[in-house]
């Protein structure tokens, strides 16, 4: 298996999402939380990353389930309208629809290849705005094959933003967010 062609679409849809993250983490308003039933939060951010990289995902990879940890449910019911649309509003090209369905992508089941997504890990230190980070793996046979890392507030040579991104026997590269250097 050739894992260069494993790297690219990832590392991409991890930047895009870590991006978006950034600018939502920057308005934050307490609203924009949820508490979900097992008493961890959630925010708009963590479906806005879901739905960018699981559709980024699908278009190259559509053979691959994705493994991640929201689902749409949430954001279909009436009374929470409001926090669809300001993912809209982080996400101006998608309808309402292709949030939903994109997000859904992610409610596949694990088997001997699949992608596992966190899209925001650490989303306490996401609302404290600190430290957190967009987290995606390829998973064959059990193993991290590729990984991918977005940490859109950690500083890495005096420039705040990077992507960290790994494939087995393929080396580990850290990177700025904003660019390839």
């Amino acid at each position: 298996m050739d894992l260069k062609q494993y790297l690219s679409t990832p590392v991409d849809a991890v930047q895009k999402a870590s991006l978006v993250t950034a600018k939502i983490q920057s308005i934050l308003i307490s609203e924009d939380t949820i508490t979900k039933k097992d008493r961890s939060p959630v925010t708009i951010a963590d479906f806005a990353a879901q739905a960018i990289v699981c559709k980024t995902l699908k278009e190259v990879f559509p053979h691959i389930s994705i493994v991640g940890e929201e689902d749409s449910g949430f954001l279909r019911k009436e009374e929470n309208r409001t926090l669809l649309n300001k993912i809209g509003e982080f996400l101006p090209h998608w309808s309402k629809d292709e949030i939903l369905e994109a997000i859904d992508l992610g409610n596949g089941e694990p088997g001997e290849l699949f992608w596992t997504l966190d899209p925001v890990d650490g989303t306490k230190g996401f609302i404290r705005k600190e430290q957190y980070a967009v987290g995606l793996a390829l998973i064959k046979d059990g193993k991290p094959i590729v990984g991918v890392l977005g940490c859109p507030n950690l500083n890495h040579n005096g420039i705040r933003g990077c992507l960290a991104y790994a494939s087995s026997g393929g080396g580990a590269f850290i990177r700025s967010l904003n660019d390839e250097k």
